[in-house]
């Protein structure tokens, strides 16, 4: 059963740092209108150590974040627990965590009732599996069944980190084996509906990603505005266009401003496979880490159009010093921004990239 039974396009929508921005379809209103007639909403969320003793401030400032983007289904990376979640997440969502007493950094998913939950397991937990995958953030897999019984099958990811001893060169291959385990655990399954999504730590031109999109576990690093054969990355052509979902609060804080940094893509492309200390070598160390990567199984036919996209940005507090930011519908204002083009629709889904520091 093809997923195009769901709705007809996908829509990335895309938030960093103290700025908000919503990609969606010309629709009207302040905020993301529900889903409608079976489309689907889908978001990456890192909440940056989210755990069950955030304060009222910032439990209000998330629960007004989902509220605004509104998704059907919400990827999440740091989370504590299941209690951590149901700070912000009322009981019209269905819920998937390992909850482990020993790690404060898992990955959940959530899925908006009548969407369920069907199984779900926390996979590449073997100590030799260790140096792709350190501590115990694995990956998260789910099946998920919509209303209509049509199934999604789906991968939360948050791959190591480019900080630490080696910086990014030395973390590369950490990231490279990650994709490579994804790729023999997905390989065979690229004809169901498939979503592998969350915080990469690696932009669409990097190795990992590379693996992943073109089903070559040797793929190396490049610039390329292309993508797929394998799977396809809705985020690559916001990279091409120089958006962030990393750091741009450090830019841009309190008044609006799009997560857009000019030559953040160079950048990127300039240190690969060099040494260096992340981020403090770097002139531009804003880079889009987030990714949402499906199947071709739900792609648009050739000569598909997507909608025409608006812009929305806020004007949102600081992310830091006790100053947690929001996202409400009176800071929303919005301008024109053009089609991403057919490549990165997929029919049935509208999905969202958060990175939101909402503290």
């Amino acid at each position: 059963m093809r997923i195009s039974r769901l709705g007809s396009y996908l829509v990335p929508l895309l938030c960093a740092g103290a700025t908000v921005a919503l990609l969606e379809a010309k629709c009207g209103g302040a905020s993301p209108p529900p889903a409608k007639n079976g489309l689907l909403r889908i978001a990456s969320y890192n909440m940056e150590w989210m755990n069950e003793e955030i304060s009222k401030g910032r439990e209000a400032n998330v629960r007004s974040v989902i509220r605004n983007v509104n998704p059907d289904i919400l990827a999440m990376q740091e989370i504590q627990s299941r209690a951590a979640l149901r700070r912000f997440l009322g009981p019209e969502w269905n819920i998937a965590i390992a909850d482990d007493l020993e790690e404060d950094q898992e990955l959940a998913l959530a899925v908006r009732k009548p969407l369920r939950i069907i199984r779900h397991a926390v996979i590449f937990k073997s100590p030799h599996q260790d140096f792709a995958f350190p501590g115990r953030r694995d990956t998260l897999r789910a099946l998920v069944r919509t209303g209509r019984g049509e199934e999604i099958e789906i991968y939360v990811v948050h791959l190591k980190s480019r900080g630490g001893p080696g910086g990014r060169k030395a973390t590369d291959r950490q990231r490279m084996a990650a994709a490579r385990l994804l790729l023999k655990e997905i390989t065979g399954r690229e004809q169901r509906n498939l979503i592998v999504l969350g915080d990469f730590n690696d932009t669409p031109d990097d190795a990992s990603l590379n693996i992943l999109e073109s089903g070559n576990p040797r793929a190396i690093g490049k610039m390329s505005d292309s993508t797929g054969p394998f799977l396809l990355n809705l985020m690559q052509p916001l990279h091409a266009g120089d958006y962030v979902t990393q750091w741009a609060s450090n830019r841009y804080r309190a008044f609006p401003s799009e997560p857009r940094i000019t030559g953040a893509r160079r950048e990127n492309d300039r240190w690969r496979g060099r040494e260096c200390r992340f981020p403090d070598d770097l002139g531009v160390a804003e880079a889009l880490f987030d990714q949402i990567l499906v199947s071709r199984k739900s792609a648009p036919a050739p000569g598909g159009k997507c909608p025409n996209l608006l812009w929305r940005r806020s004007s949102a507090g600081h992310a830091f010093g006790g100053h947690p930011q929001r996202l409400g519908q009176d800071t929303l204002r919005q301008s024109g921004l053009p089609s991403i083009g057919p490549s990165a629709c997929l029919r049935g889904f509208q999905c969202s990239l958060m990175r939101l520091l909402s503290r």
